[in-house]
């Protein structure tokens, strides 16, 4: 009932890809979110962290920005050996992982279809198979 309810008007939320600087903005978000809970005055990206955050294709949404964000804020904070209350995210804390270009889709041409008259499965089965090796080859 409720979905019903709702998509009277649907809404359309953008994926992180197409949010732009917003990235920036819900980083800090997080990133302040996140300074608290591991006692520290400041907690912040420096510039080519940013730079590697806006390059980044993301494949997934706000929870793997807040994911990504939290680890990098426990790598970094034990990066730091003074233990300033003051830590600053690198490039390197992020873990961003790298991007992998989409396998090529090929495209399988259909078998052609075998008489119905007189052939069994398994007769029709190695066929097809047959007919797919040869066409790897």
């Amino acid at each position: 009932d409720l979905y019903h309810r709702l998509s009277v008007y649907p809404l359309r939320v953008p994926p992180l890809r197409e949010r732009g600087r917003d990235i920036l903005l819900l980083a800090g978000y997080f990133l302040e979110e996140k300074r608290p809970r591991l006692g520290l005055r400041s907690l912040r990206l420096d510039h080519e962290a940013q730079a590697a955050l806006l390059d980044y294709r993301w494949p997934g949404n706000v929870r793997e920005l807040e994911h990504l964000v939290g680890r990098a804020s426990l790598k970094a904070l034990g990066h730091n050996p003074e233990r300033s209350r003051i830590v600053t995210l690198h490039r390197q804390d992020l873990d961003l992982p790298a991007e992998t270009p989409a396998p090529p889709r090929s495209v399988v041409e259909p078998a052609p279809a075998a008489p119905t008259t007189g052939h069994s499965l398994r007769a029709a089965t190695d066929a097809y198979q047959r007919h797919l090796i040869q066409d790897c080859l």
